[in-house]
């Protein structure tokens, strides 16, 4: 990359590789655990089944990330997941 592009932007002639951040932080989930919705803004809750540590017991499920975003996106986000489905 050269010293006149910015982060983030790609330079026509640079053919090396392009790698998101290894400090991403990745969560796991299993389902949607609610779903909330204003006049502009979606809130809901992303969960998943977590075993007991001991071994006894029935899993249990937790909500593990709240994500609020603008309706627009979420349904952006709604299109391109229907979009990935009929792939």
């Amino acid at each position: 990359m050269s010293d006149n592009a910015k982060a983030g932007e790609l330079n026509e002639a640079d053919d090396s590789p392009l790698y998101a951040d290894p400090n991403t932080p990745i969560v796991y989930v299993e389902a949607i655990a609610n779903l909330a919705h204003g006049k502009h803004v979606a809130k809901f809750y992303l969960g998943r089944f977590d075993p007991s540590i001991s071994g006894v017991g029935d899993s249990q499920f937790n909500a593990s990330i709240q994500i609020v975003m603008p309706i627009d996106a979420l349904v952006n986000f709604l299109h391109f997941s229907k979009t990935l489905s009929k792939a």
